[in-house]
């Protein structure tokens, strides 16, 4: 103990550094990948754009239990209809 009523938090402060660095690892590599399939699955699709929104595009913000948000601008189904 550091004086009257005050703890060494150190042990607690650097679990969560650690923490923090495992989950910024972890969206790093999860937006690559993400980046990645996103790429290939509209590869043949008629949309103007498509963009990743949210947390996964923030650091420090994503967390296990967090989604991925993705949005398409001007998809147009493929079909025999002449419209």
């Amino acid at each position: 103990m550091q004086g009257a009523g005050r703890f060494d938090t150190s042990l607690w402060q650097k679990r969560l550094r650690e923490e923090w660095q495992e989950r910024e690892a972890t969206r790093q590599a999860l937006l690559a990948e993400v980046t990645s399939r996103l790429s290939d699955y509209f590869a043949d699709k008629r949309v103007e754009e498509v963009y990743l929104v949210g947390s996964i595009l923030r650091e420090g913000a994503f967390y296990p239990f967090s989604d991925i948000d993705i949005a398409v601008k001007g998809y147009r189904k493929i079909t025999g209809a002449p419209w």
